[in-house]
């Protein structure tokens, strides 16, 4: 059995959703100071920490971001240098200023603020 929060590239697998998990964009109020945005889109301007499980082999994640009150959902491609296939090594890096991390508020150990 395989948990996980991102999309399964092997096609003979069967997929059942057991839950939703909210998702948020991560970094130190440093990063974020450097890289502003205020719409999704904006976000591929800047470094993202890569999850390898997200990619299509070409250091970039698709992102769906889904608007609530209007039940719209925006794709944005992010692109970055780091790509990693452990979440925990992504928040390290994240939490030293090395990029923007998409991921779960439950997966961290210590609040950001």
């Amino acid at each position: 059995m395989l948990i996980s929060y991102s999309p399964l590239h092997n096609q003979n697998l069967t997929v059942r959703k057991v839950k939703r998990v909210w998702m948020d964009v991560f970094a130190t109020p440093e990063f974020s100071k450097r890289h502003p945005f205020t719409t999704p889109e904006e976000l591929a301007q800047h470094p993202f920490i890569l999850l390898s499980s997200m990619t299509d082999y070409s250091y970039n994640n698709v992102l769906g971001f889904i608007h609530v009150e209007a039940a719209e959902i925006e794709i944005v491609t992010v692109s970055g240098e780091l790509s990693f296939d452990n979440i925990y090594t992504a928040i390290n890096c994240c939490r030293n200023g090395m990029g923007y991390l998409l991921t779960s508020q439950l997966l961290l150990k210590i609040p950001w603020e």
